[in-house]
C-alpha cells in the first residue's frame, strides 16, 4: 500500500504537467482544419478561432443530406461564378457565399427580403435594374443575380478599401452593420471575429460557418473530388410572348424538375413576355422553331378560361341569395388548395361561384394565383 501512495505521489505531478502542455483534443483539431483552410483561402489570412471542427462534424454527421443536396448544386454552378469573379479582378473565395447564405436553396427567402442563392435583397436589386414583380423575381435568376452579386461586391471592396473579411460581413449583412461594429469597438484595423462579436448585427457562427463550407469542399466525403459534378449546361432564350410552362416543358420534352431547378425567377405557371428563360443546349433551336405554336396555345387556353370564367359568374348571379343568416352558416366554408393547371374561372365553376365572390373572399387584387396557395371558398 506504501508503495502505490508512492508511486502515485511521484506520478501526479507528471500528469498534471502533461494536461498542461497538450492541447485539448477539440482545439487541436481546429488548429489542424485551419492549417488545411489557410492553403484553400491564401491569400487571404483569418486568425484561428474555435467551433470549426465542431461545425464540419455537425455538416458531416447530423446535417449530411442537406449539405449533400446544396453542393451538388453548389459544384455545378461554382465553374461558372469562380469565372465571373475572375473577370471581376474579385478574390475566388467568394464564390462560397450562397452556400453561406442560402445553402443553395433556389427559393431562399432571408430575413430583410434577401431572396436567391445570393441573397439579394430588394434595394440591391433595384440599384441593378433586377425585374421584381407578380411574375417574375429575377433575384432568383442564377446567371442574372450573378452579375449583380459580382457588382455589389466591387462596390464593396471599393467601400472597405480591399478588406475581403468586412466586405464579406457587409454583404452577408449590410455595410451599416459592419460600420457600426467598427464604431462600436473604435479599433483602426479590428479582426473578423471583433466584428462578428456583436449578436445584434451578427450570428454568432457566421464566419465559421462560411470556413466550414470552404473546407468541406476541398476535405472529406462530399469535397468536390469526391462527388463528380456534372458541368453547367444551359443555354439563354427571350421569350418574346406569354407561354404557359406546361406547354413549353411538354412540348419540348424538358423534364419539369429541371426547367423549374434552372428557372427559379418564374412565378406561377404562365412565362411573360421579354423574359429570359434557361434551356437545355440541345432545346433552344426547338423552342425558337416551337414559340409561335407555343404562345397560340398560350391564347386558346385565355380564351377557355374566360369562357368559362364567364360562364362560372352567370351561374352564380342566377344562384338565389341565402334567405336566412342560418342557411348561409348551414351551407359551410372550405380551404381550396391550387394545383397545376388551374385558373380562377375554372375552381368558381367548380364550386358554382364567381370569380369576383372568390377574388373578394381572399383580397386579391388580380386574377393571378400560385400552386399551393390557399383559397377561401364559401358554398
Amino acid at each position: 500500500m506504501k508503495q502505490s501512495r508512492r508511486l502515485f505521489v511521484r506520478i501526479l505531478p507528471l500528469l498534471f504537467l502533461y494536461t498542461q502542455t497538450i492541447p485539448l483534443f477539440s482545439h487541436q483539431n481546429d488548429t489542424i482544419y485551419y492549417q488545411r483552410i489557410y492553403k484553400l483561402i491564401a491569400p487571404e489570412s483569418i486568425q484561428p478561432h474555435e467551433g470549426l471542427y465542431d461545425t464540419v462534424q455537425t455538416r458531416l454527421q447530423q446535417h449530411y443530406s442537406e449539405s449533400r443536396q446544396a453542393l451538388t448544386d453548389f459544384y455545378t454552378f461554382s465553374p461558372y461564378w469562380k469565372e465571373q469573379l475572375q473577370q471581376a479582378e474579385l478574390p475566388e473565395i467568394f464564390q462560397y457565399l450562397p452556400l453561406l447564405i442560402s445553402q443553395m436553396k433556389p427559393h431562399y427567402y432571408g430575413n430583410f427580403q434577401k431572396a436567391g442563392w445570393w441573397g439579394i435583397d430588394r434595394t440591391t436589386g433595384i440599384r441593378y435594374h433586377l425585374r421584381m414583380d407578380s411574375l417574375v423575381d429575377e433575384r432568383f435568376d442564377p446567371v442574372k443575380a450573378t452579375g449583380v452579386a459580382v457588382k455589389e461586391l466591387q462596390r464593396l471592396m471599393q467601400l472597405y478599401e480591399g478588406n475581403v473579411w468586412e466586405c464579406l460581413l457587409a454583404y452577408y449583412s449590410s455595410p451599416a452593420n459592419v460600420n457600426g461594429c467598427k464604431i462600436r469597438l473604435g479599433l483602426d484595423n479590428p479582426s473578423p471575429w471583433d466584428l462578428q462579436s456583436d449578436l445584434h448585427r451578427f450570428p454568432s457562427d457566421v464566419l465559421t460557418s462560411f470556413l466550414a463550407w470552404v473546407y468541406i469542399c476541398h476535405h472529406g466525403s462530399l469535397s468536390q473530388q469526391q462527388m463528380h459534378s456534372s458541368p453547367l449546361l444551359i443555354s439563354n432564350a427571350v421569350c418574346r410572348e406569354p407561354v404557359q410552362i406546361a406547354d413549353l416543358t411538354n412540348l419540348l420534352e424538358i423534364e419539369q424538375d429541371w426547367f423549374e431547378r434552372h428557372n427559379p425567377s418564374l412565378i406561377g405557371t404562365i412565362i411573360p413576355a421579354a423574359t429570359t428563360i434557361h434551356l437545355p443546349p440541345d432545346k433552344r433551336a426547338d423552342f425558337e422553331r416551337e414559340e409561335t405554336h407555343l404562345h397560340q396555345l398560350y391564347l386558346e387556353r385565355q380564351t377557355a378560361d374566360s369562357i368559362a370564367k364567364a360562364k362560372a359568374d352567370s351561374i352564380a348571379q342566377s344562384k338565389p341569395e341565402p334567405s336566412t343568416p342560418k342557411e348561409s352558416a348551414k351551407s359551410g366554408t372550405i380551404t381550396y388548395i391550387v394545383k397545376k393547371g388551374d385558373v380562377l374561372g375554372k375552381i368558381a365553376q367548380k364550386h358554382h361561384v364567381s370569380v369576383a365572390e372568390i377574388k373578394r373572399w381572399n383580397h386579391l387584387k388580380s386574377d393571378m394565383i400560385q400552386i399551393g396557395q390557399k383559397l377561401i371558398i364559401h358554398q
